[in-house]
């Protein structure tokens, strides 16, 4: 596709991708990951199926598929997708650290974080496959800590919880007089006060943060944020990324485009971008991609798929499929962007 073609369609574009729409997550117990999900405050919405030549096309695995859809009160995004392969591809990230590149997560809004981290730290003392790092506490996420007036004035503050477990990569954050009211909705009866998932994680290792542009020019999503971080010993994000003198990495932040860039104004469905600079070896990567175990795919929504496929071809994806029907009934087409993660795009009408 040449320069013009691929300018006409980013201009139509804007709009037509609405975010990220689901974590796909490779189960081989269903029931226990649906009860798992239901104490995030998720409902089974629709169950859905695909024999091996339609899942071979879709998401290149060799396998019959069985879906199961999970709905959070009424979001259109951040949702989730449990996929049971009759012969799973692989073990998948099996609690790969959040450095690591390739890697997969979720973060969600709770206002409740001590009930997650009581359950996540009981787990770890009773042996069970669980890594459990925080609460990591930032306070200087809206103000320099030096400008701050504890015991006389509130302390604008984000607590971060990272809990992974062989089948499920997440983090829960909660905020201290930070306005996120847009940033998802709580599920109040639900065991941890949880929201959909606001925004997922992937991780490159580059300096060359140009490589993400892709996300924007053929995914009409917003870059709404792009912060550099390098190594501080008493930084949380060198915490949480287990950061070594001399390295760094570049966040971004792609947003749906009816947010604004501005925190307050941020909405669920947002993808963040890890780009990592290390003179060392990385660690060594993963490829969460369908048919593995745990967290193996995002999807994206969109209500153009075939304007969305077009763009997408011509900006430099790979392994780009037909547009399809994929197992619960909707056109859909997957692709690898050029950092080498795999999407899937599913047609959802606006509601």
């Amino acid at each position: 596709m040449g320069t013009r073609s691929i300018n006409r369609f980013m201009g139509q574009m804007t709009g037509i991708c609405q975010g990220v729409y689901e974590v796909g997550i490779g189960v081989t117990d269903p029931d226990g990951a649906l009860r798992h999900w239901e104490n995030f405050g998720y409902r089974l919405r629709a169950t859905g199926s695909l024999d091996r030549a339609a899942a071979l096309a879709l998401y290149d695995v060799d396998s019959t598929l069985h879906s199961w859809h999970l709905s959070h009160n009424a979001a259109d995004k951040g949702l989730i997708r449990l996929m049971r392969w009759e012969r799973p591809a692989g073990p998948g990230l099996e609690m790969a650290p959040l450095r690591t590149p390739g890697n997969r997560w979720s973060v969600q809004k709770t206002d409740d974080l001590l009930t997650v981290w009581t359950h996540a730290e009981v787990a770890r003392r009773q042996g069970h496959a669980i890594s459990v790092l925080g609460p990591v506490l930032n306070a200087r996420a809206a103000i320099p800590v030096a400008a701050q007036r504890p015991f006389v004035a509130a302390v604008p503050a984000a607590y971060n919880l990272q809990f992974f477990q062989p089948l499920f990569q997440q983090i829960v954050m909660q905020r201290q007089q930070i306005d996120v009211e847009r940033l998802g909705r709580i599920a109040a009866t639900s065991l941890f006060r949880t929201s959909e998932v606001c925004h997922v994680g992937l991780v490159v290792y580059t300096p060359d943060v140009a490589l993400f542009d892709f996300y924007e020019r053929a995914l009409g999503l917003m870059r709404t944020t792009q912060r550099r971080f390098p190594y501080d010993p008493d930084s949380p994000a060198s915490e949480m990324f287990a950061l070594r003198p001399g390295e760094a990495f570049t966040e971004i932040d792609f947003d749906d485009p009816r947010a604004r860039a501005d925190p307050s104004h941020s909405l669920a469905g947002r993808l963040r971008i890890f780009a990592v600079e290390s003179s060392s070896p990385p660690t060594p990567p993963v490829d969460a991609r369908p048919g593995e175990l745990g967290y193996a795919l995002y999807t994206l929504r969109t209500d153009d798929v075939r304007t969305l496929w077009q763009a997408v071809i011509g900006c430099g994806a790979t392994h780009v499929t037909p547009i399809l029907t994929d197992e619960f009934g909707a056109p859909a087409f997957s692709f690898r962007a050029p950092d080498g993660y795999a999407w899937t795009a599913v047609e959802e009408p606006r509601a």
